[in-house]
């Protein structure tokens, strides 16, 4: 009994001083970033953590991209059902006027649809590394500090706000930051993936017959 309150008070011991470890690395970080520093003040931190790839950088700068990818591909064939329903509508174009906008709207969808090619191959590229890496065993590297404070924005105004902070593996640097909003879509993103790799649901940036249908991710 007396071995196993020992092993409470270590542990207790431990996370307060990774708390106030986390305090000192992230007010000294905050110092630096904020506008107004002297305006900062701690509401919450939350220490725990941190393994790839779920908490880590490069795997969050490539979901990034893929979602940049993504919304580029929507936009893009978007504009090429535009100019396919632009062509149907001059489909009779009689007046100069009006050939010359069918031929526009026809040089359009040529664009589009080589750009929409570019981007399903490069989407799919970044598509598959994802998936590879989420196959991989967890890994630890450091640490994740869910911060809450409140400060001054660049305008001076006083406001609640919220970050993710990474810190390496000797506790003792903050190595990377987002806003904590970011991160939770971020691992939405990721059971999002993990879900269409167990249930081998569509994906986004499959090949097509058509040049114009756009895949969703739903």
């Amino acid at each position: 009994m007396k071995k196993a309150i020992y092993i409470f008070i270590i542990i207790a011991m431990t996370a307060c001083s990774q708390r106030q470890k986390a305090s000192m690395l992230v007010e000294d970080y905050l110092e630096e970033a904020l506008p107004y520093p002297d305006s900062y003040e701690a509401i919450d931190i939350y220490v725990d953590s941190a393994f790839a790839p779920y908490d880590d950088r490069k795997a969050f700068e490539m979901l990034n991209i893929i979602g940049e990818l993504a919304e580029d591909l929507e936009n893009t064939e978007k504009e090429a059902r535009q100019a396919k329903a632009s062509i149907a509508m001059w489909s009779r174009a009689g007046s100069e006027y009006e050939l010359m906008l069918r031929k526009e709207a026809e040089e359009n969808l040529v664009l589009s649809i080589y750009k929409i090619d570019s981007l399903k191959k490069e989407g799919k590229k970044h598509y598959e590394k994802i998936s590879k890496i989420l196959k991989n065993e967890q890994e630890f590297i450091g640490y994740k500090v869910r911060h809450y404070f409140s400060a001054k924005n660049k305008d001076g105004k006083l406001q609640n706000d919220s970050g993710l902070f990474l810190i390496n593996k000797e506790f003792d640097e903050v190595t990377y930051v987002i806003p904590l909003s970011e991160y939770n879509q971020l691992q939405e993103a990721f059971v999002l993936l993990e879900t269409q790799l167990k249930e081998l649901t569509p994906k986004l940036f499959v090949e097509s017959n058509d040049s114009v249908q756009v895949y969703h991710a739903e």
